[in-house]
């Protein structure tokens, strides 16, 4: 290879000067082409190889406790985790899985507290999650204000169930008759009545016999239940009509599936569930011009009397009252199983077995409230929590030997907005309401010779025997009451 020098003075000059000048204008260029002739982009964390990670997440609260899922989601071995609220340690340990599930009491309501969870390495580096607030329920008010409006003719009149319609009026539903002008009863009794916001509007709804066939009879409504879209429904038993826009529609049951309803629940897309007589669930596709409805299997005799829940858990309850025999069922896909059933001494009670596969006594009504806790009432009023059974140990004499019947009657219903604002219904005039931390009894005294059960009622309002109740608290639970004769 030959190489080629050139010993001009003058052209060395020259290629130097161009070099200097194209150099001088690479390095201009390469300046500009740096962060600092643009925006600086913002740069990622540099997270080292053998850092331990850890995250803190709500899963529930209320009044006076939170429940926290501390989470580590690398797989290095060494896990220890300690627990802050508010700056000061808590809690300390080792977790062997993915997560923990913790839950923090003793709280005080309507405050607001901050978590973080700090895991340690065996170099005794921390390595803190984010900070998480957490405000607890605040206690809800025993105060309510009672009207009480009496509709129908006294000891012929009763009413089932009450719901509250999108534009707040409120129906009433069951049977009871009127008198005309000259004081004479009327044949056909009334069946559904309805506060507008001024007054009450009083209604005959009829009901089908069969597909296909023509309305014939405007008989006792068993219950009522408002969809998303707003239609309220109503069941005599044994035949569906909806109300919308000022219009009844009654819908078909064949009666190769139908049995005697006695309570609904419509789910969020629609679509309706059926509870009623002998453990018969309905379902229906919340189709109404192409309506199907078809029984669901139950792993129950027992007549169904409530049903609960939403889509991640259907829970209905039932009972046969002269054995004081109850069931909880929850749905699994098609086939609704046991949870659980209650049975009294002499019928089947097993003291061994008390929360295990048997409560005391009867299962009438059930409710879910926003912690998806499960709560049924009969002789007692049961919780049902993480997959576990207890009495409900905030309400006075609400255990065995506790001698509750001293104080209310059997209890029939269980309804409220949350977990810090539920009511109970039953015999003897037994209204009770929870605020979040304490009990009261409300309406009129308890009264072993009262006639009256409350049974339903919605999150504001309610109705029953021959009055009509009405609370001036806003949003809050009222009772549903019916006429009947109280279990000795």
């Amino acid at each position: 290879m030959t190489f080629q020098f050139s010993f001009s003075p003058r052209n060395n000059r020259r290629r130097e000067f161009r070099a200097r000048r194209m150099l001088t204008t690479l390095l201009l260029v390469a300046a500009c082409l740096v962060p600092s002739c643009r925006e600086k982009p913002t740069e990622p964390p540099v997270t080292p190889r053998d850092s331990l990670g850890v995250e803190l997440a709500l899963m529930e609260k209320g009044v006076s406790d939170a429940v926290l899922r501390i989470t580590i989601p690398d797989t290095n071995a060494y896990r220890y985790v300690e627990l802050f609220r508010d700056g000061t340690r808590i809690l300390t340990m080792n977790i062997s899985g993915r997560e923990k599930v913790v839950e923090d009491s003793a709280l005080t309501p309507g405050v607001t507290y901050t978590y973080r969870a700090l895991r340690l390495s065996l170099k005794n580096d921390s390595f803190p999650s984010a900070p998480l607030p957490v405000t607890t329920l605040p206690l809800t008010s025993h105060a309510f204000r009672w009207r009480i409006d009496t509709v129908g003719i006294a000891n012929f009149s009763f009413f089932n169930d009450v719901a509250i319609a999108d534009d707040g009026s409120i129906w009433c539903v069951g049977m009871y008759s009127l008198s005309d002008s000259t004081g004479q009863t009327e044949d056909v009794p009334h069946n559904a009545a309805r506060w507008n916001g001024n007054r009450w509007e009083y209604y005959k709804i009829y009901f089908p016999a069969d597909c296909g066939r023509p309305e014939i009879a405007a008989g006792e409504i068993s219950a009522i239940a408002k969809g998303p879209d707003g239609k309220i429904w109503f069941t005599d038993g044994a035949s569906m009509v909806y109300w919308e826009k000022g219009v009844f529609t009654p819908l078909c049951i064949p009666s190769a599936v139908r049995g005697y309803n006695h309570a609904m629940k419509l789910t969020t897309d629609g679509k309706m569930y059926a509870v009623g007589a002998a453990g018969i669930v309905l379902y229906w596709n919340g189709s109404i011009w192409g309506s199907i409805w078809t029984r669901q299997s139950t792993e129950t005799q027992l007549g169904l009397t409530d049903i609960a829940g939403d889509e991640t858990g259907l829970y209905a309850c039932g009972e046969e009252s002269a054995l004081y025999h109850g069931v909880v069922l929850r749905k699994d896909g098609t086939i609704w199983r046991k949870v659980i059933e209650g049975f009294v001494p002499g019928g089947g009670y097993d003291q061994s077995q008390l929360f295990k596969t048997q409560l005391y006594g009867s299962t009438t009504g059930i409710w879910m409230d926003e912690r998806k806790t499960i709560y049924t009432v009969g002789n007692f009023l049961y919780s049902y929590r993480r997959g576990k059974w207890d009495f409900v140990r905030s309400l006075p004499r609400n255990y065995l030997g506790g001698n509750p019947d001293a104080n209310r009657g059997l209890l029939w219903t269980v309804r409220g907005n949350g977990s810090n604002d539920y009511m109970i219904f039953g015999e003897l005039n037994s209204i009770f309401h929870f605020n979040g931390m304490t009990w009261e009894h409300l309406g009129p005294p308890f009264d072993p010779q009262s006639d009256y059960m409350e049974r339903r009622r919605d999150e504001r309002q309610s109705c029953g025997g021959s009055g009509l109740q009405r609370s001036q608290r806003d949003r809050h639970p009222l009772a549903a009451m019916n006429p009947a004769s109280h279990r000795n």
